[in-house]
């Protein structure tokens, strides 16, 4: 299987997903950030949304 990069920014997406991750995981993604990132969070999804739009997300994908 052969793996290509996409390149380019995925600041939405990342938001998303980090606003769905904490949904789930409040509390620790609470504590998590700010230990882990420095990210101060006060546990607002449009917090989260913004964390992770500053975040560097990578995805890899298998070719088709």
């Amino acid at each position: 299987m052969r793996i290509i990069k996409d390149i380019a920014p995925l600041r939405e997406e990342g938001g998303e997903i980090s606003a769905g991750y904490a949904a789930r995981h409040k509390r620790l993604a609470t504590w998590l950030l700010p230990r882990l990132l420095g990210f101060s969070v006060d546990g607002s999804r449009a917090d989260f949304l913004a964390v992770g739009c500053q975040l560097p997300f990578v995805r890899f994908m298998p070719s088709t």
